[in-house]
């Protein structure tokens, strides 16, 4: 067998491992794998890292108690698909925990970061984090806006609705999917009782 088919063997070898580990719902040993350097080959040729699989793995056990863990890679890991695929399972859990640091990925320098913790704030529905997420109703990113006025409406808070109605006027011109979001956001917003209603 050449060098290639033994690597090609040992990363699927890893990845069959990793989704045992997450059957036998071994949070603790997926935790620990998100420490693990390595790459890895799924069965259909993708090269990720095993720190990829092993966040991917813990979110699709929703295991919360791993929240912190995958929190600091989300946060901290140089290769920028891991810290989006953390914030992907970090959003897939829905946890609140994850709130604080969601809003810290707001300021990733890669956008697709940026857009899943917009999203998973709104998941969360951390209104401590209105200021911010009207903040990336500025971000360069038409997906960031879009998902920070998703997430702005989910959050409910009605300080909100000016700012969400002013991205939407600048990007009245975009794909009919896009404004259709926006104004999903808006009517949530209006809906929502005011502080005196409620």
């Amino acid at each position: 067998m050449s060098e290639t088919g033994q690597k090609r063997n040992f990363v699927a070898h890893e990845w069959r491992r990793l989704a045992q580990m997450r059957k036998r719902g071994d949070v603790e040993g997926l935790i620990g794998e998100l420490q693990n350097p390595g790459a890895e080959i799924k069965p259909d040729g993708t090269v990720v890292t095993v720190r990829e699989s092993a966040s991917g793995q813990l979110g699709r056990l929703g295991a919360t108690e791993a929240v912190p863990a995958i929190s600091t890679v989300m946060l901290e890991d140089e290769l920028p698909r891991v810290r989006r695929n953390a914030a992907l399972a970090l959003r897939k859990m829905g946890a609140r925990s994850a709130g604080p640091a969601f809003l810290a990925a707001l300021r990733d320098t890669e956008s697709s970061v940026r857009r899943l913790a917009a999203l998973g704030l709104g998941k969360v529905g951390d209104a401590s984090a209105t200021d911010a997420l009207v903040a990336a109703l500025d971000h360069e990113s038409v997906w960031v806006r879009q998902a920070a006025a998703k997430a702005l409406g989910r959050v409910g808070d009605r300080s909100a609705l000016g700012a969400l109605e002013e991205v939407a006027r600048r990007d009245s011109r975009g794909h009919p999917l896009f404004r259709l979001r926006y104004k999903s956001a808006i009517v949530r917003l209006r809906r929502r009782p005011t502080q005196t209603e409620g």
